[in-house]
């Protein structure tokens, strides 16, 4: 599975680990899997001036969360996503895990960033198929149960699909259609743009609790 991220011109392809490294040609790994930094083009943003500051604004702040995302998630195995806090008390104060996090993560860079952008397209089928929009969507309640979650690789390969398609799209966006209003959630504008400035504050405020739930487990602070 690949997984990318554009940082100061370099390629990070994280399909297990992104590791805060600054320099070219450097490997890292998690789980196991090394993986290489190479240099990858940057994704040219066309149409007017104000529209290409705007849209890499957000697409800029959407790629610094994820790089802190997947630190987040290095030297993770499978029990450690599905590890719950209490798990066995009906009355845990933190019933979550790192699965259902990730996996609504990527539920909402996907209504943020796509579905509240353009409405509904043909992709949106393979990109958030009913069950794994049901099993992450907001109000949707963390099982304890690993056998009610996909695989780990699995949250991880919709999360790298729905992020490369925002990559694909979002870039098109016309500067005039940011400003359409929208109901909450936003950030900052009632309007589409501050949809997708909502997608990395969001992406952030659940990498908190994800280090929450690191800490919980007795894993040393990220940061």
């Amino acid at each position: 599975m690949h997984c990318g991220c554009i940082v100061d011109g370099l390629w990070m392809d994280c399909g297990w680990i992104v590791d805060a490294l600054t320099t070219g040609g450097t490997s890292f790994s998690l789980a196991g899997e090394w993986v290489r930094l190479g240099v990858q083009p940057q994704v040219e943003i066309q149409g007017d001036t104000m529209s290409s500051q705007r849209v890499e604004i957000a697409l800029k702040q959407l790629e610094s969360a994820r790089i802190y995302l997947m630190s987040m998630l290095e030297g993770l195995d499978d029990d450690d996503w599905f590890w719950t806090p209490d798990s066995q008390s009906a009355s845990s104060p933190f019933d979550s895990n790192i699965a259902w996090q990730v996996g609504h993560i990527a539920m909402a860079e996907y209504g943020l960033m796509l579905f509240r952008q353009r409405g509904r397209a043909e992709i949106d089928l393979e990109l958030m198929p009913g069950k794994f929009r049901k099993r992450f969507a907001k109000g949707s309640v963390p099982s304890p149960k690993r056998e009610d979650y996909p695989a780990p690789s699995q949250i991880l390969a919709q999360l790298e699909m729905i992020h490369q398609q925002v990559w694909v799209e979002v870039p098109e966006f016309v500067d005039a259609e940011l400003d359409e209003p929208l109901d909450p959630p936003h950030a900052g504008y009632a309007s589409r743009y501050g949809a997708m400035l909502m997608a990395p504050h969001h992406e952030m405020l659940h990498c908190g609790q994800i280090g929450m739930l690191r800490r919980l487990m007795g894993k040393v602070p990220i940061r």
